[in-house]
């Protein structure tokens, strides 16, 4: 239940993130799949590079993870597509939400969806992009819970929206990108919409060997514009490389 709460916040909070939108502008791409066709105005790279100082093991991709599963980046369990079908492009039946550090002061939190079980056939695609992202001081005394259980120490951290890269490959993806009422896309065009320099303030922190597994694991708290969040809270994302 507490991946359906995160997921809704981030589909939710796409329409308060285009808000701030300068200008968009639209490139055309093949039908097929892309995997990386950022313009020069935009920084939503679907390619890790480079590290973030400041927060350890903050490199390459961490994958989103559904019910702690993390033997796949591809999330095709039933329940989660069925707790999720009001939020994903219809005939969707698996998906990938992933954050991909591109360089030493950015990252990309991209969202794709897929018409079959193994993440091969993409329907449709989302990718944000941050940047002048900046580590500050460590925040402690912070709840661990459980399910996952979060680290009682993260560090303050802050990044500024760049820009948005869209595309729909399909009927299907494309209507579920119109209807997020965030711009018009074109099945079969790539969409850049370039940000207008919103500075989000968060807490971020990462950790290895939790519970016996080798992954390394990020936990992100729930961004604002106005201040840092005082502890983990129930929208809280969790992902791991």
């Amino acid at each position: 239940m507490k991946k359906l709460f995160i997921w809704i916040a981030m589909i939710g909070g796409i329409a308060a993130i285009i808000g701030s939108c300068s200008s968009e502008t639209t490139t055309t791409t093949a039908t097929t799949t892309s995997t990386d066709n950022t313009t020069a105005a935009c920084t939503a790279s679907a390619t890790a590079s480079g590290t973030i100082s400041g927060i350890d093991n903050l490199t390459g991709t961490f994958s989103m993870s559904w019910g702690g599963a993390t033997s796949s980046d591809c999330i095709s369990n039933s329940s989660a597509i069925s707790a999720l079908s009001a939020y994903i492009p219809g005939g969707t039946l698996s998906f990938k939400n992933q954050k991909i550090i591109t360089s030493s002061s950015s990252y990309t939190d991209s969202m794709y969806y897929y018409s079959d079980s193994s993440c091969a056939t993409n329907t449709a695609y989302l990718r944000y992009g941050y940047t002048s992202f900046a580590v500050g001081d460590n925040v402690s005394g912070l709840t661990a819970g459980s399910s996952p259980a979060r680290p009682t120490t993260a560090a303050k951290v802050s990044y500024t929206y760049s820009c948005l890269i869209g595309k729909g490959e399909t009927d299907n993806g494309t209507t579920f990108l119109n209807n997020l009422n965030i711009g018009t896309f074109t099945k079969g065009t790539e969409k850049t919409i370039t940000g207008g320099g919103t500075v989000y303030k968060n807490i971020w922190a990462t950790a290895d060997n939790v519970s016996g597994s080798t992954k390394t694991w990020l936990y992100e708290g729930a961004k604002s514009s106005s201040s840092y969040p005082s502890d983990w809270g129930s929208s809280d994302d969790v992902s791991f490389k």
